[in-house]
């Protein structure tokens, strides 16, 4: 029997397409370690310092400090132009809008205006915890500590989500509520971390960040209103599914007493849940528990009539994680203290952790507890948390907060994406990305990666990659993932020292059998490393070949040359239901461009082959 290699190519989009920016996810994880005096994070990325606590504000007034929520709304959808919204966690309150917008000849953002929110209008505020961004553009900030009613207006003072639009620095007037403002009345009276909005602008998740502290779903009677409707709360019924239970919301007593209705329901219990978000792959409802070190998730089934969730399970935390750092890997606990959560658009989980390590994971959309993808991308410095956390459109950019450094890191500073050394001693605001968009004195190596694959060729593997730029002495490591999740060189190329675009291969010439990851480590003359995205090659069966992983408009599909029976290729979606159903016979191409990016399972059955496994469409 021949031997055949199957080609995954998984954990990149940017390795099946050339031509593409790198993702903002595309990165090799930190080596882990206890927090430094500054702030880390992975090569590939750089940091611009936008606002710190104490600096004035175009409107008067300084920005206030704890700075956490860092909620980037885009004007027009725009990836370069917007409102930042700033909570400030203190006990006094506040949330700050910053007009900014992106600078291309100089790579850098610019806040052309700043000012503090008014909340006069509904009693003040205290403790803006997180929040979101709606669909329409406004923000929801969160209110994370409850006091009774001591202006008279018959609701709490605080424990509240309030809307704000952030062309005006105003709390929304919403219609029948109180003269000059309202907070968010129907949706509970509680220890607000976040609030995530879902699509269909009704339906708005939120979680209670106390102990026991409870999850929350609001559905309001009209998409875009959030001013009355439905509440809530979650009740499990068995290990994986669960009930929403309705609870009183009408009059400002039903309203204070959110958390006692809960309680004397029987909803589930929980300690202390912080961000609550939504996946864009899947649409499930994911929500990290700070004192249980785990963040969970669910289907709900259907998130504006039904009352039923299921497939309740932990996604991530509870246990340790085999960290891949580029020279090595450790094996590095996850711990307690899981707090903002964000998805990327490629359904990646980035998690800040508040506690422990304070680092920044990234947890891949295809991640299991059995088959875990866990990276650092950062680390906040000593004394402090990272929070924020919110992405521009396109994804090339993020925006998060420092909250309460260390005095003391004045002792040390790094620098950021302008050469500018930077001490993290005070509250900031930054925004994220890699190097190559963000500032113009930032490389980290000459050569920039095009593309990288793997191809099927008789008993070997061939590899390829182009690179562009120029880089003089540097070397390229073909290198090859270890049983024992090591890497080890498989064969070596000398980089040409032309400029321009360049196209390299190599061979693999003994690959084990069953499952091969490869990954293409340029070193330059100054010594400075990058590796290229990971590509896999799997022995299934014979004389089949399929590529490429990630596919975009077709996925190739090579059967055996002569065979009288054709092979039925499927991807079925994370629902279960098959999207796509051929018989295939010689070589042909399967259409792919109708479906929705994400993760799909690829099945394959007939002429003596059965193959399952993950497979991206983008």
């Amino acid at each position: 029997m021949n031997r055949l290699f199957f080609l995954l190519l998984w954990g990149s989009l940017l390795a099946a397409r050339p031509g593409l920016s790198q993702h903002i996810s595309d990165f090799t994880s930190l080596a882990p370690g206890s927090q430094t005096t500054d702030f880390r994070l992975a090569t590939t990325h750089t940091f611009q310092y936008l606002i710190e606590t104490g600096d004035p504000l175009t409107a008067g007034g300084n920005l206030p400090d704890r700075c956490d929520f860092s909620g980037y709304v885009p004007i027009a959808g725009s990836s370069t132009n917007g409102y930042l919204s700033v909570n400030s966690e203190s006990n006094t309150g506040n949330v700050t809008i910053l007009d900014i917008n992106f600078l291309p000849a100089t790579q850098e953002w610019d806040i052309t205006a700043s000012e503090l929110v008014d909340f006069s209008p509904v009693g003040g505020t205290s403790r803006n915890c997180s929040g979101g961004i709606t669909p329409w553009g406004t923000v929801v900030t969160c209110e994370e500590v409850v006091s009774p009613d001591n202006n008279g207006d018959g609701y709490y003072d605080f424990g509240w989500a309030v809307e704000i639009d952030p062309a005006t620095r105003s709390v929304i007037d919403h219609p029948g509520g109180l003269v000059g403002g309202d907070k968010l009345w129907q949706m509970g009276n509680f220890r607000h971390e976040n609030a995530v909005i879902h699509s269909n602008q009704r339906t708005v998740y939120q979680g209670d960040d106390s102990n026991p502290g409870y999850l929350y779903r609001f559905v309001a009677n009209t998409a875009g209103d959030l001013s009355s409707g439905s509440l809530f709360v979650l009740k499990l019924v068995s290990p994986t599914e669960g009930q929403w239970v309705p609870l009183n919301n009408s009059t400002p007593n039903e309203c204070n007493t959110t958390v006692s209705q809960a309680a004397a329901a029987g909803a589930t219990a929980f300690n202390g849940i912080e961000d609550v978000e939504i996946s864009p792959i899947n649409g499930m409802v994911y929500f990290a528990v700070k004192g249980e070190g785990k963040t969970y998730r669910f289907h709900d089934i259907s998130p504006l009539p039904g009352d039923s969730i299921t497939g309740f399970e932990t996604f991530v935390g509870g246990m340790s994680y085999t960290i891949d750092y580029g020279t090595g890997t450790a094996l590095v606990p996850w711990d307690n203290w899981n707090d903002n959560l964000a998805f990327d658009d490629l359904g990646n989980l980035w998690v800040f952790q508040d506690g422990a390590d304070n680092y920044i994971w990234v947890v891949g959309a295809g991640h299991t507890q059995a088959a875990p993808d866990v990276r650092i991308f950062g680390q906040a410095p000593l004394g402090s948390e990272p929070t924020g956390i919110t992405f521009t459109p396109d994804h090339k950019y993020m925006f998060m907060s420092i909250m309460h450094p260390a005095a003391t890191n004045s002792s040390s500073t790094v620098e950021d994406a302008f050469a500018v050394p930077r001490a993290f001693d005070e509250d900031v605001v930054l925004v994220v990305a890699r190097g190559e968009f963000l500032g113009t004195l930032w490389q980290p190596l000459p050569l920039r990666w095009v593309d990288t694959w793997a191809r099927p060729d008789g008993g070997r593997v061939s590899l390829g990659w182009t690179v562009s730029g120029r880089s003089p002495g540097a070397d390229f490591v073909v290198e090859r993932e270890a049983p024992d999740a090591t890497w080890t060189e498989v064969t070596r190329v000398k980089a040409r020292s032309e400029a321009g675009t360049a196209t390299y291969e190599a061979q693999d010439p003994m690959p084990q059998a069953g499952r091969n990851r490869y990954r293409i480590r340029q070193v330059d003359a100054r010594g400075y490393t990058q590796t290229s995205p990971v590509v896999e090659a799997t022995v299934i069966g014979p004389d089949l070949r399929v590529y490429p992983n990630p596919a975009w408009d077709l996925l190739w599909v090579e059967a055996p040359a002569g065979g009288d029976e054709p092979l039925r290729v499927e991807l079925i979606d994370a629902a279960g239901k098959v999207q796509v159903s051929r018989h295939v016979q010689s070589q042909q191409a399967v259409p792919v461009g109708d479906l929705s990016p994400g993760v799909y399972l690829l099945r394959i059955e007939g002429a003596g082959t059965r193959y399952a496994g993950k497979w991206m469409i983008r």
